[in-house]
């Protein structure tokens, strides 16, 4: 069985940086595309790993941002590569191989018609396992503009709430960090449900007035 010495890792990478700013923003990039090809890598890790990287080589007050979009630049890039990998040709082929099973056809069926927010509220969620619905998507043939769309929300998402509660909290290889990131991540999901709810419930309040003028 593989097993990786976590700080093991993260120090050969350190020492490849050697506060080098070139090397220092491909290892960023590198790392979040890595995890994406091996899903166990944790995430939570290389976002504030690659924060204490940038803190190091920039002196700029907002350092931490460009880590962040570079770091979600990197699980988006990763993330596409395996989509269209499998889609293009492990998914041609499954997909005619189960092109008579009926379960297995209305399950895909199901996951290219399931409703866009839905998919992006559950594959923003920095523990939920999102390459299990990668791969599920390049299998069954996920319509290719619908997945570029979802994947570029949720990764910004899941990257900003793993960097910022890393700042915010200080929040590293702690286990506080599931409580942390689980309490906001369920916040932001109420909060903009009631937000959804409120512009649908004016929505149509308008529309009835504009029925009586009518």
């Amino acid at each position: 069985m593989l097993k990786i010495d976590i700080s093991s890792f993260f120090e050969y990478w350190t020492e490849l940086a050697n506060n080098n700013v070139f090397l220092t923003i491909l290892i960023a990039l590198l790392l979040p595309i890595l995890e994406a090809i091996l899903p166990f890598l944790p995430l939570v890790f290389i976002v504030n790993y690659n924060i204490v990287m940038f803190n190091a080589v920039f002196s700029f007050a907002g350092n931490w941002i460009l880590a962040l979009l570079v770091s979600a630049l990197g699980a988006i890039i990763g993330a596409v590569l395996i989509f269209f990998l499998l889609k293009y040709s492990l998914g041609k082929w499954f997909r005619k191989k189960v092109e008579k099973n009926e379960k297995v056809v209305k399950a895909m069926e199901w996951i290219n018609k399931v409703n866009t927010s839905y998919l992006i509220i559950i594959m923003s969620n920095p523990y939920t396992p999102t390459s299990i619905f990668n791969y599920a998507m390049a299998l069954s043939g996920f319509a290719t503009k619908k997945y570029l769309l979802i994947i570029v929300i949720t990764k910004i998402i899941e990257i900003s709430l793993l960097g910022l509660l890393g700042v915010v909290f200080k929040i590293g290889n702690s286990v506080m960090s599931f409580v942390w990131i689980t309490l906001t991540y369920i916040i932001l999901y109420v909060l903009v449900w009631l937000g959804k709810k409120c512009y649908l419930k004016r929505r149509k309040k308008d529309e009835q007035k504009n029925n009586e003028r009518c």
